[in-house]
């Protein structure tokens, strides 16, 4: 694991705190959560999520994501959903 994947991994996972805590999203949906957030630059983060379910889920609750990423974070950035077969190709 590089420096960078350790970063990425490590932001996410606070992310992924901040939404179960934030109470907006049952307990029943938390799982359809499971995501790798892929990268990060001045403007957007991209998250791959394994299935259409989890990326449906996700992004209905996108603005929520935003929120929280900008709380580990400290900055305000686009967030994009994309499934995982799609940043294979």
């Amino acid at each position: 694991m590089t420096t960078l994947d350790f970063y990425l991994n490590d932001k996410w996972t606070q992310v992924l705190k901040y939404i179960a805590e934030s109470g907006q999203v049952s307990q029943t949906v938390l799982p359809y959560y499971e995501s790798k957030l892929v990268s990060l630059d001045d403007d957007e983060a991209v998250v791959s999520v394994a299935n259409f379910v989890n990326f449906t889920i996700m992004n209905q609750n996108l603005l929520l994501i935003e929120n929280c990423l900008e709380e580990v974070i400290g900055k305000k950035l686009k967030v994009r959903i994309v499934q995982q077969d799609d940043l294979n190709k």
